[in-house]
């Protein structure tokens, strides 16, 4: 697709991070007045109508990649929350995905959960570690040794998890 979209920590974008793991992208136009983005064999297929300019393609096609991930974010999140919520014997209240660059999630209060949707773009165990960090807080509203005993009860490798996170965290939310 020519240059491509440049993404400051990626380059072009010609893989979209995913789970930890690249998904190789794929553009194909389509005669149709539809979009369309869904993972097929490795690759993220995005299905651009033919009426989209050439010079448009590269934003559009970020825009519909950066759509889909978002909607993975919020399906993928809500599994996990419900899954390790089960585990802790916690009731968490409602579950927002935000654009955020600066924190990774937060947990209200009132129990109300945050996540950046960039987190979809770690490995699976990353977003546990996160989850379980967020929930951890419903039993625990601050960071003292029995709020990381929590968080230890369902991610015992919770200090690795950290340790990628300062290491890979930044190229994640620079996207």
């Amino acid at each position: 697709m020519g240059r491509g979209d440049l993404c400051p920590s990626f380059g072009p974008l010609r893989e979209i991070p995913y789970l930890g793991r690249e998904l190789t992208l794929q553009i194909v136009r389509s005669p149709l007045p539809l979009e369309r983005v869904f993972e097929r064999e490795g690759a993220l297929v995005i299905q651009i109508p033919g009426s989209v300019p050439p010079a448009q393609v590269p934003g559009h096609t970020r825009h519909l990649a950066e759509r889909w991930l978002k909607a993975q974010a919020r399906h993928h999140l809500q599994i996990r929350v419900n899954d390790l919520a089960g585990r802790l014997g916690v009731t968490p209240g409602p579950i927002t995905v935000k654009d955020t660059r600066s924190r990774w999630g937060s947990c209200s209060a009132k129990g109300h959960l945050s996540f950046s949707w960039r987190l979809i773009m770690a490995p699976p165990w990353i977003i546990d570690y996160l989850v379980a960090h967020e929930l951890a807080h419903l039993r625990e509203l601050n960071h003292s040794p029995r709020f990381w005993e929590v968080v230890r009860s369902v991610c015992p490798d919770f200090k690795s998890h950290r340790v990628w996170l300062r290491a890979a965290g930044d190229r994640l939310m620079s996207w």
